[in-house]
C-alpha cells in the first residue's frame, strides 16, 4: 500500500496498491539512477558489512584469546549498549554542524580504529579496558545507522523517501550478509580474525576519507 495525503491538516489515508516486482524494481533503479544515493549504497554496505562483522565474531574472537564466554557476551552486550548513545550523539552533532556526511565520515574512521584497536585484544589486558573498547566501538560501528537514514531522506526525490530508503536498504542487507562471510572465510583459512579487522577496517577508513572530500547532501529542491 501507498501512504496518499488527505488534507492539509497532516492526515493520511491508505491507497490499495498491490505490491509487485515491477514495485521493488523501481526502488532500485531509483538509487541506482540518483548519483547521492548511489553513494549512500556503497557506503551502507561497507558500514553495514563492518557492524555485521564485529557483532558475528566479536564473542568468537574474544573466546579464542582466552575470555571466557560470559565475558565475551558481556563485551557484545557492553558494545549494543553504546549504541544507545552513539545513535542521540551522532544525531545531535550532525544537527549541531549541519553536516550529516561529515558525522558520517567520522563515524567511518572512529569504527575503523576502534575496530582495530580491538584486533590488538591480549588475554592479560584489564577486563575493563576490553570493555571500554567495546562500548566506544558499539558507538560508532552501531550508532551511525540514524544519520545515514537521515542523509536517505534528504537525498531522496520529493515524494520518494521511502522506495529510496527501501532501495538502499537493499544494498546495506548485501553488505550484512557477504562481508562477514568473507570475513569469516578469511579466518578460517588464517587460522586468525586479526587480518580481517584489519582489512575491514581499512576499507571502511578509505570510504569515510572519501566522505570528507564530497559536497554535502542537500535535499532535493
Amino acid at each position: 500500500s501507498q501512504w496518499i495525503k488527505k488534507d492539509q491538516d497532516s492526515s493520511f489515508q491508505f491507497k490499495d496498491e498491490p505490491i509487485s516486482l515491477t514495485h521493488l524494481a523501481d526502488s532500485l533503479k531509483l538509487v541506482l539512477d540518483n548519483p547521492l544515493l548511489r553513494r549512500l549504497s556503497v557506503l551502507s554496505i561497507i558500514y553495514k558489512g563492518l557492524q555485521m562483522s564485529v557483532l558475528a565474531y566479536m564473542v568468537v574472537f574474544l573466546t579464542d584469546m582466552k575470555f571466557s564466554l560470559v565475558f565475551a557476551g558481556l563485551a557484545l552486550a557492553v558494545s549494543n549498549f553504546g549504541a544507545i548513545f552513539g545513535r542521540i550523539f551522532w544525531g545531535a552533532l550532525a544537527d549541531k554542524i549541519h553536516s550529516s556526511r561529515v558525522v558520517l565520515a567520522i563515524c567511518g574512521i572512529l569504527m575503523g580504529i576502534f575496530t582495530v584497536v580491538l584486533s590488538f585484544t591480549q588475554a592479560d589486558w584489564p577486563k575493563f579496558v576490553v570493555l571500554i573498547v567495546s562500548f566506544l566501538l558499539g558507538i560508532n560501528s552501531l550508532g551511525w545507522s540514524g544519520v545515514f537514514f537521515a542523509q536517505i531522506a534528504a537525498a531522496a526525490p520529493h515524494g520518494k523517501v521511502a522506495e529510496a530508503t527501501g532501495g538502499v536498504d537493499f544494498f546495506s542487507f548485501v553488505g550484512a550478509i557477504f562481508v562477514p562471510m568473507a570475513f569469516g572465510f578469511l579466518g578460517h583459512h588464517l587460522g586468525e580474525f586479526t587480518t580481517g579487522f584489519w582489512i575491514v577496517s581499512a576499507v571502511t577508513m578509505l570510504c569515510a576519507a572519501y566522505l570528507l572530500l564530497v559536497k554535502d547532501i542537500q535535499p532535493s529542491s
